[in-house]
């Protein structure tokens, strides 16, 4: 993980992958990692200053969706799986550091859903007191250590999806449409249904476990990868950092569904799309997690107001 002051110090001192991306971010150029230099045998990176990595903070603070929509479609054109696996450490390393540059700790707790999950955003759901917390444990999503989920992610979009795309320009603004008016359903819906198992699988649903984990921890803030049994907050705060890698415009949506309160993630281009991962549970695992336009249950989900929820941010080390 990049140190943040080193990095506002000596932006020219970071790894070559990460100043390229920056340099790549800054000027707004998709293929400039495709066509870095090479000298000698050498593949030449990009020299960078504050001004470069600011210029980054400035759109990653704007649209956050369209820093990674960027790192998708730039590290889709390079060929080299072991230089793409190298790309997606520095563009985590980077997501990171964008973060915490862009969004900053918080003094406070703030009321509201934020647009974009961020590196420290943590859940305190509906109830306010930090101190008094009852049976709703705090968690906070530290980016450094869902690693694995978000290499995942961008492998999945980059290597799976891109490769399958005749126009890498317009593949992520036509995903969700795609889905509900069922051009290329086929292909577009094993997308949502594999992020759906996969937060599934590594976080089964399981209210009975996390309640005991949420006595366990009290006031206490906890990891989300510490958290191996999840509900649907969980699962839609997971479903919503992987989405936002992977380029789908999507926000974090609370509710109620049924008769109880239910957490669930709303597709941005349509937003009568929606994207509900504890559908698969309960061995449920055929079932899709789309609910779309026509779908029969799509009025059980209602969102209440975002006020209803409160998070603050906060940078671990």
């Amino acid at each position: 993980m990049i140190n943040t002051s080193d990095a506002l110090k000596y932006p020219d001192k970071l790894s070559p992958q990460v100043r390229n991306l920056i340099a790549m971010l800054s000027r707004k150029d998709s293929k400039l990692i495709k066509n870095t230099r090479i000298e000698e045998g050498v593949r030449l990176a990009e020299h960078i200053d504050l001004n470069d990595l600011e210029k980054a903070v400035q759109l990653h603070s704007l649209d956050p969706f369209m820093t990674h929509k960027m790192f998708n479609i730039s590290l889709s054109y390079i060929k080299n799986k072991s230089r793409i696996k190298r790309y997606i450490t520095a563009s985590i390393d980077l997501e990171i550091l964008l973060d915490r540059l862009a969004f900053p700790q918080t003094n406070g707790i703030i009321k509201g859903i934020p647009e974009y999950i961020m590196d420290g955003y943590t859940d305190l759901g509906q109830v306010e007191n930090e101190t008094n917390r009852g049976s709703r444990e705090k968690f906070r999503v530290e980016k450094n250590k869902l690693r694995t989920s978000i290499t995942r992610s961008r492998q999945k979009v980059v290597l799976d999806y891109f490769a399958k795309s005749d126009n890498l320009l317009t593949f992520f603004s036509n995903i969700a449409l795609e889905v509900v008016t069922n051009k290329h359903r086929n292909n577009k819906i094993e997308l949502f249904n594999w992020l759906s198992y996969y937060i599934i699988s590594n976080t089964p649903y399981n209210e009975y476990e996390v309640d005991k984990m949420s006595r366990s921890v009290r006031n206490e803030t906890i990891s989300i990868d510490k958290i191996n049994y999840g509900v649907c907050r969980h699962h839609a705060v997971l479903s919503q950092v992987m989405l936002q890698v992977m380029g789908i415009r999507s926000k974090m949506t609370k509710g109620n569904h049924y008769f109880g309160r239910h957490v669930w993630n709303r597709i941005n281009e349509i937003p009568e799309l929606i994207f509900d991962s504890t559908r698969k549970s309960g061995g449920n695992i055929d079932k899709s997690p789309i609910v779309s336009i026509n779908h029969k249950y799509l009025s059980y989900y209602e969102a209440t107001p975002d006020s209803m929820n409160n998070y603050k941010i906060v940078h671990k080390d």
